[in-house]
């Protein structure tokens, strides 16, 4: 003859199916969670928005196509040690008052590898060839990234090919995404330069 189930039993068979459900529930393989070694792409601005919060306060914004000579692109690849891929460049000249103040470019940088990097991003600039800012449109790369915070954005500030761009620096080291960001904002500010600097 068979014993009833003591409390004790009974007990045990109700925590184990408790456990059961509850571990059921949970997100499988870390749905909601990114991991830092996850890939993530996410889209911060889009070009006119980014133009209208950067020439909010102008009277217009005007459009002037470049064409990058040979001679200007020997020039650049010099400066920077980086080619320049592109031959034509628009560049977005905020206008006040009658007078040409600051000049917005667009640019991105694709690497595919094994984390791969995408970043669209604006470089704005003064009449001097100095950054004025640099916003970042969309980004995809790995999940834990400085490069999207204000604080790092900021450092570009006020440089220029005079100044060079090493001091830009990131607490998360060389990463990829940041030395990418750091040559191609070198890079266009060596283009502004050889179009409306040296030209």
């Amino acid at each position: 003859m068979i014993s009833p189930p003591t409390k004790v039993f009974r007990f045990l068979v109700c925590l184990v199916l408790f456990f059961g459900v509850f571990i059921w529930g949970l997100p499988m393989g870390d749905a909601h969670i990114l991991q830092e070694e996850e890939v993530r792409s996410k889209v911060y601005l889009t070009e006119d928005q980014a133009l209208q919060k950067v020439f909010s306060d102008y009277d217009q914004v005007v459009v002037e196509n470049k064409w990058l000579s040979r001679q200007q692109k020997k020039a650049i690849q010099q400066s920077t040690g980086m080619a320049v891929q592109k031959k034509r460049l628009k560049f977005y000249v905020g206008v006040k008052n009658g007078n040409k103040k600051h000049w917005a470019l667009f640019d991105e940088i694709s690497q595919p590898a094994h984390h791969p990097i995408k970043i669209h991003y604006m470089v704005v600039f003064e009449n001097d060839g100095r950054v004025r800012e640099v916003r970042i449109l969309e980004f995809l790369g790995l999940q834990r990234t400085e490069i999207v915070s204000d604080s790092f954005l900021k450092q570009f500030q006020g440089l220029s090919m005079d100044t060079g761009f090493s001091t830009v620096q990131s607490r998360q080291g060389k990463t990829a995404s940041v030395q990418a960001l750091v040559q191609g904002v070198h890079q266009l500010a060596a283009v502004y330069n050889a179009v409306y600097k040296n030209p």
